[in-house]
């Protein structure tokens, strides 16, 4: 462990020759085991520590990041997880009361993480995730009309109707599928804020009277308003740290079925911002990686009135964020909030991610009655490195592969993660597969360039039905890796601690 620990060290501080000259093109997706134990680990305290430094300052100061606000009309509660902690315990939480007087707005008197706020629309994963677990996927492409008789008369009447498509929703074409995910075509709010029911005397403002036929009504009783309003639910920010947990952990889905979930069902005009069910999905570049590649964040925000809430999934790295606010400006305190979470942990689970796989899966691998072996190694790039590979006493980074793919490596081969495990008597195994980059030309292309495409080659080289980048890692009793299976080389090696 300590030769690991050193060597670990002296490659990033010399690093692998050429390698910024080098561009990666990972599979999109986690390219290190996630970390574990964040709460513990130095890069986890350290981030921690700065978070409550600044939370406090812009507290004492009345300025967040540049934008004032009065901290005594304000209260909110951050809850951050990793969901491979072996403790439930937050790897950070922080709660603010406002301190004004009769401001009453969570459910004590101290704001914590039980304390309740109001959560808007973050409520509309919560149907999504009842249905997947008690239905399916399938469920999403089947029509709203099946469920709610009266749409399924207005899609028979419709079919007989003078109205065009232009004039009427196509009810028969809305499925569940799309109604959460915001792809139904269906108006966002309902009754509550129709401007007949919310404003009065809109005459004078230049809108035209209408019939009585169509003013909204949702059988309200007289001097209340006439319709209830939505996202009319509450949660603690400790429950819905657990309600995300659950999905990332895949409690009461599948992990297929949480993937699945877990996927774009529609871009917008913003390249970094798409559309699941009900998912908001952001991009992040990683410009802090020689790779700058992206992951996805999966968030869903919430609003009514002065509550705002916020929740985000980060399935690379096995993370989840909750966040609640109530009072003044609560809109701009939890984007801010949100930034600043997110901008300040990434980083440092990248950092623990590199650091805990090159320990649990790096270092020398040997057969030494075949002259086999494989070292390796981590560098500033995504995944872990191959730097030497002998088989039978044959070079497989200069004369196999080239030999069978007919060019030489770009760099050193890659290791990803992928996220497959097994355990049986006493006996663990985690898949990881290499990508073999391999010289080519700049073709000067902009739209149908082929200069990241690695992900293709996956799986590309079998020998015997078995993928030559196939291979697999076990760890014994003693809880760390002891040897490598090259699946489509035959070849099983033992690690080295000795060296």
């Amino acid at each position: 462990m300590l030769y690991q620990m050193v060597l670990f060290t002296v490659l990033l501080l010399v690093k692998i020759p050429n390698l910024h000259a080098l561009q990666f093109c990972p599979p999109l997706g986690p390219v290190f085991s996630q970390p574990t134990n964040v709460s513990t680990e130095p890069e986890g305290i350290a981030v921690a520590d700065e978070l409550s430094t600044i939370l406090d300052r812009a507290i004492g100061d009345g300025n967040f990041g540049g934008n004032p606000f009065d901290p005594t009309q304000v209260s909110f509660s951050i809850v951050f997880t990793s969901v491979n902690d072996t403790t439930e315990k937050p790897a950070f939480e922080y709660h603010h009361t406002a301190s004004s007087s009769g401001l009453d707005l969570t459910s004590a008197s101290k704001a914590t993480g039980d304390s309740i706020y109001r959560i808007g629309s973050v409520s509309k994963t919560f149907i999504p995730y009842t249905l997947l677990i008690e239905r399916g996927h399938s469920i999403f492409n089947e029509p709203v009309t099946k469920y709610i008789p009266e749409l399924q008369e207005l899609a028979l009447g419709q079919e007989n109707s003078s109205l065009n498509d232009v004039a009427q929703v196509a009810w028969k074409e809305v499925t569940i599928g799309s109604l959460a995910s915001h792809m139904s075509g269906l108006g966002e709010t309902f009754a509550p804020l129709d401007a007949s029911v919310a404003l009065p005397d809109l005459i004078s403002k230049g809108l035209p009277k209408l019939n009585e036929s169509e003013v909204v009504h949702c059988g309200g009783y007289e001097g209340q308003p006439p319709c209830t309003k939505d996202g009319g639910i509450y949660a603690s920010t400790n429950d819905l740290s657990a309600f995300i947990r659950s999905i990332l952990k895949s409690t009461l889905l599948s992990p297929e079925e949480t993937r699945a979930w877990l996927k774009p069902l529609a871009h917008t005009s913003d390249p970094k911002f798409s559309i699941g069910a009900p998912w908001e999905i952001r991009r992040l570049s990683l410009n802090s990686t020689s790779d700058g590649r992206i992951i996805d964040l999966y968030t869903k925000d919430g609003s009514l009135m002065v509550y705002y809430s916020k929740v985000v999934l980060i399935p690379d790295f096995g993370v989840t964020l909750a966040i609640n606010v109530a009072g003044d400006g609560a809109g701009t305190i939890i984007k801010l909030l949100s930034e600043l979470m997110v901008s300040k942990y990434v980083p440092a689970l990248e950092a623990i991610a590199r650091k805990q796989t090159f320990q649990k899966f790096g270092g020398l691998y040997t057969s030494l009655e075949t002259n086999s072996s494989i070292r390796i190694e981590v560098d500033d790039g995504p995944g872990l490195a191959i730097t030497s590979w002998i088989n039978n006493g044959v070079d497989v980074l200069l004369e196999t592969v080239p030999g069978i793919w007919g060019s030489p490596l770009f760099g050193h081969p890659r290791m990803y993660p992928t996220n497959l495990q097994n355990t049986s008597n006493g006996t663990s195994s985690a898949s990881y597969r290499v990508i073999f980059s391999l010289e080519s030309q700049n073709d000067g292309l902009q739209i149908f360039s082929d200069a990241c495409s690695d992900w293709g080659l996956l799986d590309v080289a079998s020998y015997g039905k078995v993928g030559l980048d196939d291979i697999v890692f076990s760890t014994r009793d003693i809880g760390e890796v002891v040897e490598v299976e090259l699946r489509g080389f035959r070849k099983t090696l033992q690690r080295r601690f000795d060296i």
